[in-house]
């Protein structure tokens, strides 16, 4: 590690300076603390003020959140740099240190701009303690790899490029240059796992392997490599397994999934909400998956819950979609809908008609027409069919997915049924040759 006192802005940022040279926008997140203080001072040191803003998020979990919030903005004023502040309440979550995180980075999110830059001041302790809770965790290759250096966030990029100094060498810095910055008392607090593993573990390990962070650095750099080959693996598989864009998110065949070997059938449940920007499930999420999922009956409807997102399975697939919600059975009541806008569904979902030549809808655009929900005996008589038939058969005909089935808008207008979601025009109601139609697109709520 560094000889902090002689550490210099231009040794820290030597790596990062062409991808930082000609970034829109260079942001520090910024809380008032030890480690994002030093980033910040060595950041001014290399770039001019001017470049730089500090972003702030007050997460209002201690009585003394609004002083850190004044110390960091007072700090940032002497330094002659941008300030902004965002206040998130995460207090009634069951989980506050993991909503705060989440929290922290839909702020940092919101401030980046494309291409933009997010610096953060995560060092080589951070790397350690996180390495060491997930191989508690009993995470596989990716959790073990610890902290990436950089990687997308939002349309920018997070970089952290105090990755390779340890806690003391920011301290002696921070000393040597008179910083002053803010001791959060509760992070001696030892019931919370993390601080557990900086008070009581690591120093026992590090007695015994003084150069236990380079040692776990490396580890994470091996292990950053065998997830990167799990990711090829993945996407070598995938082509093969039919996959499709589904509403909401994927499908790939079972029956093609079925003829890989276990630790790939693994591989492609837990690569498979990447493609959807989606975190990895746990491996009891994987098992549980191969188990009531992969391996149903084929008639069977089983889900498998993994935060926002569900595993599914319908006849011969295997989807993973973000969280389906239904409408509430008070919100089935009839909504108006004027069609040269878009309407908002009950759940998320949204409803908006394009003008299209001899497609869609034969209404003006001014029209408004009502929308409701299946409550059962609906018929309709889509273009080209000699008989009307049972919503309900239609869609088994079509294959509809059944979480869907609650959920597709039934487009009225004159008291009839003239549209269902974005599926089927009822005869009588389509754009003949030469006209012009409304094209029905039903966005589902979490596209």
């Amino acid at each position: 590690m560094s000889d902090a006192p002689t550490l210099t802005a231009a040794t820290v940022f030597a790596d990062w300076a062409p991808a930082l040279r000609d970034s829109p926008q260079l942001l520090v997140g910024y809380s008032g603390g030890l480690d994002s203080t030093v980033l910040l001072h060595l950041a001014v040191q290399y770039w001019s003020s001017e470049r730089i803003r500090a972003v702030h998020v007050n997460h209002g979990l201690s009585c003394s959140a609004d002083a850190w919030q004044a110390h960091a903005q007072s700090n940032c004023a002497a330094l002659s740099v941008a300030f902004s502040a965002h206040r998130i309440d995460c207090r009634q979550s069951g989980n506050q240190e993991a909503a705060a995180r989440s929290e922290r980075y839909a702020a940092f999110r919101q401030e980046l701009i494309d291409g933009g830059v997010l610096l953060l001041g995560h060092h080589a302790d951070d790397q350690v303690e996180t390495v060491l809770y997930h191989l508690l965790r009993g995470s596989g290759s990716r959790g073990l790899a610890g902290i990436p250096a950089t990687r997308k966030l939002g349309p920018g990029y997070l970089t952290r490029p105090l990755l390779r100094l340890t806690r003391a060498d920011l301290l002696a810095y921070g000393r040597h240059h008179g910083l002053r910055w803010i001791d959060d008392h509760s992070n001696a607090n030892v019931n919370f796992d993390r601080n557990f593993l900086r008070h009581r573990v690591v120093p026992a390990i590090a007695e015994r392997w003084p150069d236990h962070a380079l040692r776990i650095a490396s580890s994470a750099a091996r292990s950053r490599e065998a997830d990167a080959l799990a990711s090829s693996v993945f996407r070598t598989d995938l082509a093969r397994l039919d996959r499709r864009d589904e509403r909401s998110g994927l499908s790939i065949g079972i029956s093609q999934l079925s003829l890989l070997d276990s630790p790939r059938q693994r591989n492609i449940i837990r690569h498979m909400p990447s493609q959807l920007g989606l975190q990895p499930p746990s491996f009891k999420v994987v098992e549980e998956v191969l188990k009531s999922c992969v391996s149903a009956r084929s008639g069977a409807l089983p889900i498998v819950a993994c935060g926002n997102y569900q595993y599914r399975r319908y006849r011969d697939k295997l989807y993973v979609i973000r969280a389906v919600e239904e409408p509430a059975d008070g919100a089935k009541k009839l909504i108006k809908w004027q069609l040269d806008g878009p309407l908002a569904l009950p759940g998320g979902g949204l409803l908006t008609a394009s003008e299209e030549q001899s497609l869609g809808l034969r209404l003006a655009a001014s029209t408004t027409v009502e929308v409701g929900f299946r409550r059962g005996g609906e018929r309709c008589r889509p273009v080209g069919r000699g008989h009307s038939q049972r919503l309900k058969k239609l869609f088994q005909e079509y294959a509809l997915e059944p979480w869907w089935r609650s959920s597709i808008p039934l487009i009225y207008a004159a008291g009839k049924l003239v549209a269902v979601g974005d599926l089927w025009i009822c005869e009588g109601w389509q754009a003949g040759a030469g006209e012009r139609g409304l094209k029905i697109h039903w966005r589902s709520n979490s596209v």
